[in-house]
């Protein structure tokens, strides 16, 4: 491989079958690589008999001081390839301001596409996958996750995100309460030999797993069925009662009950209002 250039490689995400003959070609002849993790990169690229030229550490904590380096290799006529621990460069792992940075340098940039955790969860869901989001990870505390799947809960798209194992029952406990029974799948450690697939809605996930707390483990991947069409509206009634309790402190959820329950209106355009007049409750008394 000749002139300098950057590469983003995509690495199997779980079964080592899955290295194609360009990735090993690439990550053998390239100057140097820039891998997420080091120790994990010289493990993972000896398994295949791969020995690179030179490994460096590109990471959520030195990529801003790790790219002009990259930058000023690339300039002089290196190639480098960039790996993550798994799956593709960039996609909830680091790469980005490295890409920004070689772009902004009129340098060249190229990619050998690899495994994708998304595409192949969207793949197993059977939810529809003409249309989709990819949202990466859900934030960690419970208030801000609600109000981060509140953002997207109208989306008439198939969304698909990360999340940690040890976080996954809260999530789906959110899912439940913010999307009530949209229909899901949980994809656990794809590609591997103890891949598993599990769909139903949140509550009904739930439920399997409090049985078989043992079955979540491992690396996951949600997909959720996108919202359906829009209804016409809530009616000035149902708007004018929801603003009411929202302005009066009553929780999103408990105005979605309460509100949705008495009056028929649609439970998530119900939380969405609610959302919405809370945030503005809190702007206009200063609260924070």
């Amino acid at each position: 491989m000749t002139g300098g250039r950057l590469v983003l490689v995509g690495t199997p995400i779980g079964h080592e079958d899955d290295w194609s003959v360009r990735a090993r070609r690439v990550l053998e002849e390239a100057d140097l690589v820039a891998a997420e993790d080091t120790r994990v990169a010289r493990t993972r690229l000896g398994r295949v008999g791969i020995t690179p030229k030179r490994l460096v550490s590109l990471h959520d904590h030195n990529e801003r001081q790790r790219a002009p380096q990259l930058v000023q290799a690339i300039e002089e006529g290196q190639c480098v390839a960039v790996i993550s621990d798994a799956g593709m460069p960039l996609v909830s792992d680091p790469g980005y301001r490295l890409v920004r940075s070689v772009i902004d340098a009129d340098l060249e940039v190229d990619v050998v596409p690899g495994p994708s955790a998304v595409l192949a969860a969207l793949a197993l869901s059977g939810l529809p996958p003409d249309r989709f989001a990819f949202l990466g990870f859900p934030p960690r505390t419970a208030a801000r996750r609600r109000s981060w799947l509140g953002e997207v809960v109208d989306l008439e798209m198939t969304a698909v995100l990360f999340e940690a194992p040890h976080r996954l029952l809260k999530t789906l406990e959110d899912i439940d309460t913010v999307f009530g029974d949209r229909q899901l799948c949980v994809a656990f450690s794809l590609t591997k030999v103890w891949q598993r697939v599990r769909r139903g809605t949140a509550s009904e996930c739930l439920a399997r797993f409090a049985e078989d707390p043992d079955d979540v483990k491992g690396e996951v991947t949600l997909v959720i069925a996108g919202a359906p069409a829009r209804a016409a509206g809530l009616g000035e009634d149902v708007e004018e009662l929801v603003d009411r309790l929202a302005t009066a402190g009553v929780s999103p959820g408990l105005i979605r009950d309460a509100v949705s329950g008495a009056m028929g209106a649609p439970r998530r355009e119900v939380y969405q209002r609610a959302l919405a007049a809370g945030t503005v409750r809190k702007e206009e008394s200063g609260d924070s």
